[in-house]
């Protein structure tokens, strides 16, 4: 059921890109930086929902060229989900 939470943790963290895109132009550097901060850690369960997806796809697939894309996509988003928790811990978060 993991992959199901994590699914849904994507989902409910679409809604946080939303509104840090939906907020006004015009923001402090303060403000920008905390629409920033909530658009990174929005992204982190989104790319670990692609990676599950991937992960179910190599599970289940049998098409080799779609396998080939599943282990790309684990190990690219894999690599920005750390690259987005180093930014944030570097920010306190």
């Amino acid at each position: 059921m993991q992959n199901v939470a994590t699914i849904n943790r994507a989902r409910r963290n679409h809604r946080m890109v939303a509104l840090a895109k939906s907020t006004s132009g015009h923001c402090t550097a303060v403000s920008y930086q905390a629409k920033i901060t909530t658009v990174v850690l929005g992204m982190i369960p989104h790319h670990e929902g692609a990676v599950v997806m991937a992960e179910i796809v190599l599970e289940h697939g049998t098409d080799p060229e779609v396998a080939n894309l599943a282990r790309e996509i684990i190990a690219a988003q894999n690599e920005e989900i750390d690259w987005m928790r180093a930014w944030l811990a570097e920010r306190g978060q």
